[in-house]
């Protein structure tokens, strides 16, 4: 490793030679883990598995998919609590998570840049609405409190009664299933943690909008 001063940058960079002195130009960079070594053809699924979690993907089509935690999601941990979502996953097309998409790689490591934990994808949302709403809120959570309320408070007993079924049938599970139910477990605490950082940001901006109405009258 070593590093030499930019006296001429390539072509494609020119537009940068006035600032050569503030530039630094990386070179012979790899995402090894997105070789094959030894599993044969699968270079897009190995390649999105790969590219934030620089683990090689294990070649499966099944349940048992296994690539490592991305590195989004490491400081969506670091974070956690100081932004309103951890992290919010996007895209552009609709993929699904399951079955074979790349000579017997499974459709998550196709799908899927982003990786909770080795074995559980973070699937793109691509509704602009839902991303929307998601962080922002309805219109009628906004402009209507009671109705606001009353549908937190529909959401909240939902959410208590899918957690009780779940753990409850979580004992008589197998380990690949229990993992999936996890994975339904953690999405539903997710949602939980939403809805509260809603009502909190909620509770401030409702002093404020009081104020401005009693400042215009």
């Amino acid at each position: 490793l070593g590093s030499t001063p930019l006296t001429e940058l390539p072509r494609i960079s020119s537009a940068l030679t006035p600032f050569r002195g503030d530039v630094t130009m990386l070179g012979g960079l790899c995402c090894d883990s997105g070789r094959e070594h030894g599993d044969g053809s699968g270079d897009h699924a190995r390649a999105g598995a790969a590219y934030l979690t620089a683990t090689h993907p294990r070649k499966t089509s099944g349940k048992d998919i296994k690539a490592g935690t991305s590195i989004d999601q490491f400081a969506a941990a670091y974070f956690e609590g100081k932004t309103r979502f951890g992290s919010l996953e996007l895209g552009c097309e609709e993929g699904i998570q399951g079955g074979n998409c790349d000579n017997g790689y499974s459709c998550a490591y196709s799908n899927s840049i982003s990786w909770r934990t080795q074995d559980t994808p973070n699937p793109p949302e691509i509704r602009p609405r839902a991303v929307f709403e998601r962080m922002f809120g309805t219109a009628d959570e906004e402009k209507d409190p009671a109705k606001r309320q009353r549908f937190g408070e529909f959401r909240r007993s939902i959410l208590d009664l899918a957690l009780g079924e779940a753990q409850s049938l979580k004992s008589s599970l197998g380990g690949a299933d229990r993992r999936k139910l996890d994975e339904y477990l953690y999405a539903i605490r997710d949602v939980e943690k939403r809805i509260q950082s809603i009502e909190r940001d909620n509770a401030v901006r409702a002093p404020v909008k009081t104020a401005l109405q009693t400042i215009q009258v």
